[in-house]
């Protein structure tokens, strides 16, 4: 070792054998005499020659394998085996070779333990490994070349996962030879790196303007989609293992591959190029979002999500051309129909003769059944009892006082990931809860450990509830903001929640601790206005940009304080020390962007993310957000509380 990386944050390191300096983050440190022991092989790591070292190369540049005879041809089958297969240069350009063997032939090394014999899948990923080279190969991903001197290439393993269909059950198995971009090195093997993807509020803000204007919806998934990308830097690539051309060739990569530093940047590129091809321009709001006006003034929008795209249009010919374009630009394009399931959300649509959207109900029952399994509840007799409210009164703060810890935080914290983006998608009832619960992913107690359990529990009571759009819903925009003071007992921070509705049902809400502590309740309904007022502004950038009708929209507060400093000209001497950003709101407010109302405290849906409320209000709040069971397609009637004997459910 001679030191840190200048660029990257990695060590320095000599090869005495090789005369050269590497970098690396994966470092072995052997302080004894001799040479350094060699590590055992890790099973799931893969980083193991299959043809011996490369050979040395004479020159500066590489060596391309350039349309080589059978006799000197670096590609071969198995000895004595016909079954394997070449593609020729008139198939895949010169210098693209890559063994392929028969789908009953294994390949040479297994990569992982995933291909072990005994494994029950084996056959399905020997199909899916071959279906990816032979993908690989179709874009024309890489030229096989010699390496060139002083050059590190990038390692790369295999990497297998399931794909489920619309009832969770495994439609087919995927193999992806992904590159180790932790390898890369900035500044030199890549620079930008960002790639935009549409946030949850975009959806749902999409979804409910294709209801109101009752438009047809269609689901576009890419197959490869970052095999797309064209890359501007050289770099250079060992092959994957198990499909190996002997001879020392290394793969000079052409287009981006899966684990790049660059790949997600390079498809966005080309996603964006090719929209503006068809017609699409990216939305002010959301760059991931894409509009196309119409010469009879209507609107059409493509939302994409990486690989992933909704169409909501008013012709389906539009729908007919663009995946025809696509075709043409040699995308592998599956047409999905009317979608069923989008980013693991589950979509009900309902549909006029004609095959326009006029109803929707979007939730996620299919993902909660998989939580449940993947996280067993293990409460004993506890679990016979059924929450109606996912989170009572003080479930993360008097009762974890003296708790004692968690021997190992990894399933709570994996617990608190899978219920986040549940509650950021469709499920805002538990959204109080899962903020509540996540400040305690570094050190969980076992109180906090129950609490979360309880959540379990009441997605598994409530799994089909969802939010619903319907097109003969009220169409204005609604927002609603309140705070809770001093929620939080350790810094004394607030709560802050928010809620904005359209077509009957909620499209973006947001519980979160507030950054700065409040001295008075007032101070905290303020500031819970202001972080509310910058949410509206871009709704309503959001809704300009779908070509939606966006009038004033007044924000509902129930603290008659903070609604008298939104509107006051002069300083109030009890707000003075208030920071500049909160006075935010008033400028809008005596602007008149926005619109502050007073509205009663058991009418403020917002209540229910700042605080753990009883069930009966809970329930009253959730039929408000526009919350129905997708299974019976009805709102939930205003809960009545049972004597506290049938309630008792109380894990503490």
């Amino acid at each position: 070792m001679i030191g840190y990386a200048p660029v990257s944050k990695a060590w320095q390191l000599w090869l005495p054998d090789s005369h050269r300096i590497i970098e690396s983050r994966d470092v072995d440190w052997y302080e004894g005499a001799g040479p350094a022991p060699v590590p055992g092989q890790d099973p799931f790591d893969g980083d193991f020659s299959l043809d011996g070292p490369d050979t040395a190369v004479n020159g500066l540049g590489p060596e391309v394998v350039t349309s080589p005879t059978p006799s000197d041809s670096p590609v071969g089958t198995a000895a004595g085996s016909d079954s394997g297969f070449r593609n020729s240069d008139s198939e895949s350009g010169p210098g693209f070779h890559m063994q392929l063997r028969s789908r009953n032939q294994a390949p040479a090394v297994f990569p992982t333990v995933a291909m072990d014999q005994s494994n029950p899948h084996m056959d399905g990923w020997l199909l899916a490994m071959r279906d990816e080279m032979e993908s690989l190969h179709a874009h024309g991903t890489w030229q096989l070349v010699k390496l060139p001197l002083g050059v590190v290439p990038i390692k790369n393993r295999w990497c297998f996962s399931f794909k489920h269909g619309d009832n969770g059950v495994v439609v087919r198995q995927k193999a992806r030879v992904v590159a180790k971009g932790f390898l890369q090195r900035a500044g030199l093997d890549y620079d930008l790196t960002f790639a935009p993807v549409t946030s949850k509020s975009t959806l749902r803000t999409l979804l409910a303007g294709m209801v109101h204007n009752k438009m047809f919806a269609r689901q576009l998934d890419i197959k490869t989609a970052f095999l797309n990308g064209v890359l501007e830097e050289e770099l250079y690539m060992e092959q994957p293992q198990g499909f190996v051309v002997p001879g020392g060739w290394v793969c000079k990569l052409i287009k981006s591959l899966y684990g790049l530093k660059q790949s997600p940047r390079k498809w966005c590129e080309e996603v964006r190029r090719f929209l503006r091809i068809a017609g699409f321009t990216p939305a002010q709001a959301d760059p991931a979002l894409f509009i196309r006006l119409e010469p009879d003034g209507t609107v059409s929008w493509v939302l994409t999500y990486v690989d992933d795209f909704w169409l909501a249009l008013h012709c389906l010919i539009l729908y007919a051309k663009i995946v025809a374009i696509m075709r043409k630009a040699k995308w592998t394009v599956t047409e999905m129909g009317v979608p069923k399931v989008f980013l693991s959300i589950d979509c009900d649509l309902t549909l006029d003769s004609a095959g326009r959207c006029v109803s929707l109900v979007i939730s996620q029952h299919n993902q909660i059944f998989g939580m449940l399994e993947r996280y067993p509840i293990a409460l004993g007799d506890e679990t016979k009892q059924s929450p109606h409210v996912p989170m009572i009164s003080g479930a993360v703060t008097k009762h974890a006082a003296g708790s004692p810890a968690l021997p190992n935080n990894l399933m709570y914290a994996s617990l608190i990931g899978s219920l986040i983006y549940l509650s950021t998608c469709t499920r805002p009832d538990i959204a109080y809860s899962v903020s509540a619960l996540s400040r305690f992913t570094s050190k969980p107690t076992q109180a906090h450990w129950r609490a979360a359990q309880r959540v379990l529990v009441y997605l598994r009571k409530y799994p089909n509830l969802g939010i619903r759009f319907s097109h003969s819903s009220d169409f204005a925009v609604h927002a609603y903001s309140d705070a809770s003071f001093g929620d939080d007992p350790e810094g004394r921070r607030s709560q802050t929640g928010m809620a904005i509705l359209a077509s009957g049902g909620v499209v973006h809400w947001a519980s979160k601790r507030q950054i700065t502590p409040a001295v008075s309740t007032g101070e905290a309904e303020y500031q819970a206005l202001a972080a509310t007022a910058r949410d509206v502004q871009w709704f309503k950038h959001l809704r300009v940009d779908l070509g939606l009708p966006c009038s004033l929209v007044t924000i509902q507060c129930d603290s008659t304080v903070a609604n008298s400093w939104c509107a006051e000209v002069a300083l109030v001497p009890r707000a003075k020390h208030i920071d500049i950003m909160h006075h935010y709101v008033r400028d809008l407010g005596m602007s008149g962007r926005i619109g502050i109302a007073k509205v009663d405290t058991t009418l403020q849906l917002a209540d229910a993310f700042t605080k753990a409320l009883e069930a009966e209000q809970f329930w009253f709040l959730n039929g408000l957000l526009g919350m129905v069971d997708c299974k019976r397609g009805a709102i939930p009637p205003t809960y009545k509380r049972p004597p506290e004997v049938a309630f008792g459910f109380e894990l503490f």
